[in-house]
């Protein structure tokens, strides 16, 4: 893992998205109210000069029309009246249309203020605004109280779209964002059970019997895909692991049983100990180990998109390499170039250990005075080893392909490990290696990169 990367918890991040979520809806919410309300603003401001009418009645109602006349202009507690008399004003008429106790607004400067009997009344003026009256009783006596709204230089209208807001939005969904925050670390955690028990079942895999698929009930779709997607995994991990036990118990045996031959030898003859064969033994021996170590680094090889191999080059060096032990068993190495030089993308030495293993196998397996020939084609682009020994039987074919098989008639020393290491190193350039017999006899092994063309 990075450095820098930053742990993160998918619940914290599911509450956080839950609560964005909400703020969200009611944001836009919020906005749609607003944009309604501040598209036809005459009916806010109608019920908000009626509000104050009744407001400022409710006040006075149970005062007589002496104390009536006697408030001044601060006693109804509003503000705007005193700040803004030009726009925003209030008065307390009797029955006789006789003003009792008014605001510093001057009513004579308004016409079209109409004269109604009804107990509460709206009107819209001429000059623009609004007026509201409300009736109450004062001494058993009918007066009332009229309120008028000219402009809003005090942005009433703001703060009422606003307190709208709050109370048909803002309070109804508070209620529900408390309660979802409260339940959601609690709903969150059984929404990720499935995925808890997941966790704890990686978690125990410790040993190669451990590795088991992992079985959930009442998992939902999206968890049983990620199961489905881990067991593939685990069957995978389950066949590498097996593969490399049995690797390793072939490879055991492989070993003992030569180890086993030159204990003997030693111990039988151990003032005449042929030098020569021991040493011919050893050498036999870290040859097979050397295979083996390659073997094993075959499984771990990785190509990079960005190397690149001068295919004929690499023939050429491992020809040059091999000419030895091709001479000293009466063999003659001949390369055919049947194409224009060409790139492949490859690893230099995997490749060319796969190479050499199958010339060596074929010098192995030639008759003295024969040939074997190494030759490059194209489309698909592969390098082919061809020999005139018997060759293999259909069966044989797929067989060798495997570690530690060797094919019949198999000369002493070799550990069936060639084939095996050359099938990996292709399989890891995403190709193959292709076994073929070759007429009138012999074998053809084929390198064949089937994903290149011609660089």
């Amino acid at each position: 893992m990075s450095v820098n990367a930053r742990l993160w918890s998918l619940a914290a991040r599911m509450r956080g998205r839950l609560v964005w979520v909400t703020c969200a809806v009611t944001v836009m919410t919020s906005l749609v109210v607003a944009v309604h309300y501040g598209g036809d603003p005459s009916d806010l401001r109608q019920r908000k000069v009626l509000e104050r009418a009744e407001s400022i009645s409710r006040q006075i109602s149970t005062l007589d029309s002496n104390s009536i006349a006697a408030l001044d202009e601060g006693a109804i507690g509003e503000k705007i009246f005193d700040e803004h008399p030009e726009a925003y004003g209030w008065r307390v008429t009797d029955d006789q249309s006789r003003v009792l106790a008014s605001s510093r607004f001057d009513w004579s400067a308004v016409s079209g203020v109409p004269k109604s009997e009804a107990d509460e009344w709206t009107h819209a003026l001429d000059a623009g605004g609004w007026v509201a009256g409300k009736r109450f009783n004062c001494n058993s006596r009918s007066c009332a109280v009229e309120v008028i709204a000219l402009s809003d230089p005090a942005n009433r209208l703001l703060w009422l779209i606003l307190g709208e807001i709050f109370v048909h939005i803002v309070l109804p969904i508070l209620p529900f964002a408390l309660l979802m925050l409260l339940a959601s670390r609690r709903i969150i955690d059984a929404t990720l059970k499935p995925l808890i028990q997941i966790q704890k079942r990686a978690r125990s895999i410790r040993a190669f019997r451990d590795v088991e698929p992992i079985e959930l009930e009442d998992a939902p779709r999206e968890v049983r895909e990620l199961t489905t997607a881990l067991n593939a995994t685990l069957y995978r991990l389950r066949e590498v692991m097996e593969r490399e036990r049995e690797f390793m118990l072939d490879a055991a045996h492989t070993l003992r049983t030569p180890l086993a031959a030159i204990k003997a030898n030693l111990e039988v003859n151990q003032e005449k100990v042929d030098l020569s064969a021991l040493r011919a033994d050893i050498d036999a021996l870290i040859r097979l180990c050397e295979q083996m170590l390659t073997s094993a680094l075959a499984d771990r090889l990785r190509v990079s998109p960005l190397q690149r191999v001068d295919a004929e080059q690499l023939i050429v060096n491992v020809i040059t390499r091999l000419d030895p032990l091709a001479r000293q068993a009466g063999v003659e190495l001949a390369f055919e170039r049947l194409s224009d030089r060409t790139l492949v993308q490859a690893e230099a030495d995997a490749l060319a250990i796969a190479l050499g293993n199958l010339v060596e196998n074929a010098v192995q397996h030639a008759p003295r005075g024969s040939e074997v020939v190494i030759a490059l084609s194209q489309d698909p682009l592969l390098i082919s080893v061809r020999d005139c020994g018997p060759g293999l039987s259909g069966l044989c074919l797929d067989d060798v392909r495997k570690p530690f098989v060797r094919g019949p008639g198999e000369k002493a020393g070799g550990a069936g490990l060639g084939l095996s290491i050359a099938n990996r190193i292709m399989a890891a350039h995403g190709g193959r290696l292709e076994l073929l017999p070759a007429t009138p006899s012999g074998l053809i092994a084929n390198l064949v990169f089937e994903s290149q063309g011609h660089c």
